[in-house]
């Protein structure tokens, strides 16, 4: 077996790359839908071809590994490798792509990344690395069933898009966040693929407001964005319901929310929900 590695060369290197991490991730539990960052990446002032390695059999794509930044902060990807190429080709792979982001030519002085608490080889991989875990988030969910029956008592419209004005409008009013915050929202959300949207009103006010991913392949769906007027966080469990009954209209199976997205001090235990996974956060600095 010789193996061939290069960096990043082409537009379709990129696409490969997305098509390769959603066959490495199928089999993992409550993988997330793919993002768009490492095409955002792409446009930044900061992108390098050297940020991005492949390892190939022949002609085949056997793994590959890449990080994203911006300024001294990369969030540096994991060495997916198919079946049978692990070890070797994955401390090449992390090897070429992590001394490069903490080379001085590029300079970063941070690296994180994130995982499902599930993932142990991976978390694993991270810490005999020298990385910490930096933080926990919990996300709830359930399995979504035919005969639930739930029914919305709230008015909605459902979107094929998602507006960050309208999220941010709600946020603001409850003055749960600073103009960093929002900031760092923006750019997050504009690397997520949203499937729909949901706005709640009630006598034509806009009350509440979500956005929703689903992992086709999966049947896996996040509630990834969820804003609701701080006069109306009694309404919680149907805004939950209407997202219910949109997702099984498009086949999902199970439902998930990080317990952070939720207003404070709510439950939805009586829907249902209960502990599915977390995101499990690591990082380390850089002397």
């Amino acid at each position: 077996m010789t193996i061939t590695y290069r960096f990043y060369e082409q537009l379709e290197d990129l696409q490969a790359q997305y098509a390769f991490w959603e066959k490495i991730t199928r089999d993992l539990p409550y993988a997330w839908k793919l993002t768009t960052s490492p095409g955002e990446f792409n446009k930044q002032e900061e992108f390098s071809p050297k940020s991005r390695y492949f390892a190939f059999d022949r002609d085949t794509l056997v793994g590959y590994m890449s990080f994203t930044g911006s300024g001294g902060m990369v969030s540096l990807g994991y060495p997916w490798v198919l079946r049978g190429y692990e070890g070797e080709v994955q401390e090449e792979l992390f090897n070429k792509v992590y001394n490069f982001a903490a080379s001085e030519e590029y300079g970063a002085n941070m690296m994180v990344q994130r995982f499902r608490k599930q993932w142990d080889n991976q978390i694993q991989f991270f810490l005999d690395k020298g990385f910490t875990i930096a933080s926990r988030s919990p996300i709830i969910g359930k399995t979504l069933s035919q005969e639930d029956g739930f029914q919305s008592l709230l008015p909605y419209e459902v979107g094929s898009s998602f507006s960050f004005e309208a999220w941010k409008s709600l946020i603001q009013n409850n003055g749960d966040i600073t103009t960093e915050e929002v900031d760092m929202m923006e750019t997050y959300f504009r690397s997520i693929q949203f499937d729909f949207s949901v706005v709640y009103k009630e006598e034509n006010k806009t009350i509440a407001y979500a956005g929703v991913t689903i992992r086709p392949d999966t049947k896996y769906s996040e509630v990834i964005a969820l804003a609701i007027h701080s006069d109306y966080t009694k309404e919680l469990k149907n805004v939950m319901r209407a997202i219910e009954e949109e997702t099984k209209k498009r086949n999902v199976q199970t439902l998930s929310i990080a317990e952070g997205n939720l207003p404070e001090q709510a439950e939805l235990h009586e829907l249902g929900y209960k502990p599915l996974t977390e995101d499990v956060f690591v990082m380390k600095e850089l002397k």
